[in-house]
């Protein structure tokens, strides 16, 4: 699951034009966890890798979702926490 400070995503989604309203709910979702939640809840924490892309260039964002792939990477739910950011 790639995640990203709720700040930052409101910047990435500024500059695709999205609306504010939606803005506003994706960046209120990512700060309270809404989606890991769901993820857990639908997979289970073993199977829920968090990765976040906040500050990150995409190649080093790459290389963690290729070290899930090969299971070079143990399974990650609750450590990215933007909790703060509310």
């Amino acid at each position: 699951m790639l995640r990203c400070h709720p700040d930052e995503l409101e910047g990435r989604l500024r500059e695709r034009d999205e609306p504010e309203a939606k803005i506003a709910e994706n960046a209120e979702s990512e700060a309270l966890d809404i989606v890991l939640s769901e993820a857990v809840r639908a997979y289970g924490e073993e199977h829920v890798y968090e990765i976040d892309t906040t500050d990150r260039p995409v190649e080093a964002v790459v290389d963690d979702v290729v070290a899930v792939l090969r299971g070079e990477r143990e399974p990650s739910a609750g450590t990215v926490d933007f909790t703060g950011a509310l």
